[in-house]
């Protein structure tokens, strides 16, 4: 197994939708790829004959453990969930049309990560990075509350914009995009600074529901 993976052949990896169309393809490719701690998390009135046809193809199928609950039940997800190095959720609800279900599966996923990253992000950079900064140059360095505000907010959009490049899922770095994201940590910061956290979280995190769904 190469360095591209970012988890080892061993490792327990839990697939919800497992028994759909894009699910059995993907613990096919899983499996094929010789991934052998399958957890899978199904209703109790799946039907699993296509599941369990892949599953009798691979020598690993035989490790695979199926659980079934229900994805609204938090003791039901914290059991399948145990133990688990990477969760794979392609469940989707019950809607017959294609509409239906990207509007109740995956576009209700991409807002909730939206509005997730962009409270999580103005706190880190802006209530924590924007206010240390500016204080400890203020009360420490003796600058005057302006300048210390000016260098606190370079300080945090520069930090802000490199943090988009950094990790396995970071973005390939380019100058044009990370100008844009420093120019929009400038931004973010002014409006934290003029507004408050409560404005400027939510101005993120519905800037980031558009930008994931339009």
């Amino acid at each position: 197994m190469s360095g591209e993976y970012i988890v080892s052949p061993t490792d327990r990896i839990l697939v919800t939708g497992s028994n759909g169309f894009i699910g059995t393809s993907v613990v096919e490719n899983l499996l094929a790829l010789g991934f052998s701690k399958l957890r899978f998390f199904v209703r109790p009135s799946s039907k699993l004959d296509r599941l369990k046809k892949i599953l009798e193809k691979y020598p690993a199928g035989k490790n695979a453990e199926i659980i079934a609950g229900d994805l609204l039940s938090r003791e039901d997800c914290k059991n399948a969930a145990r133990d688990v190095a990477v969760i794979i959720h392609l469940a989707a609800g019950f809607e017959k049309s294609f509409a239906g279900a990207f509007m109740n599966s995956a576009l209700a996923t991409r807002i909730m990560l939206a509005l997730g990253a962009g409270i999580y992000e103005e706190l880190l950079f802006r209530v924590i990075l924007v206010s240390g900064i500016s204080a400890i140059a203020e009360r420490l360095l003796g600058w005057q509350r302006t300048t210390a505000g000016i260098v606190a907010v370079i300080i945090s959009a520069t930090i802000f914009s490199a943090f988009h490049y950094i990790g396995p899922y970071g973005d390939p770095l380019r100058l044009d995009s990370f100008l844009f994201r420093a120019l929009g940590g400038v931004a973010f910061s002014v409006v934290y600074l003029l507004r408050g956290f409560g404005i400027t979280a939510w101005t993120h995190a519905l800037y980031d529901v558009l930008v994931l769904t339009a």
